[in-house]
């Protein structure tokens, strides 16, 4: 998609716990959820992952995350808890991520450094606390 664009590539990384948790709540519960701490993560339910929506779109072509900032991005999918045999459902997370160095560095440049920074926690549903990756499996 970005190369058709004509837009350098991102790097993909692992997701990070928060990512996990977040996507695995909005499957169980069919809730859109956002990052509330870097902002850069977009959920939706879709029958088919590897479709080309419109979140995914303005993630990846970077209208609001220019790939110079946010040069990385991770990719979550989970069976929607409203999913059935006949006709599977999955919840899609992506996400833009800035610069490592950024990232481990950003709550030190807020108004109120690390105020709040573990809200997030309150929003994840019991079932998908302390999720792994696959790779960490």
């Amino acid at each position: 998609m970005r190369a058709v664009a004509k837009r350098p590539a991102l790097t993909r990384v692992n997701p990070s716990m928060r990512e996990l948790e977040l996507v695995c709540t909005a499957a169980l519960t069919g809730r859109t959820i956002g990052d509330p701490v870097m902002s850069g993560l977009e959920t939706y339910a879709t029958d088919d992952p590897s479709a080309e929506t419109v979140p995914l779109k303005q993630l990846v072509l970077g209208q609001f995350y220019p790939a110079k900032k946010w040069p990385r991005y991770s990719v979550i999918v989970e069976v929607s808890a409203n999913s059935k045999p006949e006709h599977p459902l999955y919840t899609v997370g992506v996400a833009r991520r800035p610069s490592a160095v950024f990232e481990f560095f950003a709550p030190l440049f807020s108004d109120v450094p690390f105020k709040g920074m573990n809200e997030w926690e309150k929003q994840v549903a019991p079932d998908c606390k302390n999720r792994k990756t696959e790779s960490s499996r």
